[in-house]
């Protein structure tokens, strides 16, 4: 699956849709998508949480380290 094809929210609740039906396990689900299952598990809390909205908004991830 190409993410390129579609913007990124559109993949993201395209993956929680699936993840729902469940229609695979999430360990092939994740291969499917090209990420890691603790993204996964990320994308997850973050839905069940705030909902739909949750995938719309950018976080920004910054490493304590790296100059700001």
């Amino acid at each position: 699956m190409s993410w390129k094809e579609s913007r990124v929210v559109d993949q993201r609740l395209q993956f929680l849709s699936s993840y729902q039906k469940e229609e695979m396990s999430l360990t092939d689900l994740c291969h499917e998508y090209g990420i890691s299952r603790p993204t996964a598990y990320k994308w997850i809390r973050r839905y069940n949480e705030v909902g739909p909205e949750g995938q719309l908004r950018a976080r920004s991830v910054r490493f304590l380290g790296a100059p700001g």
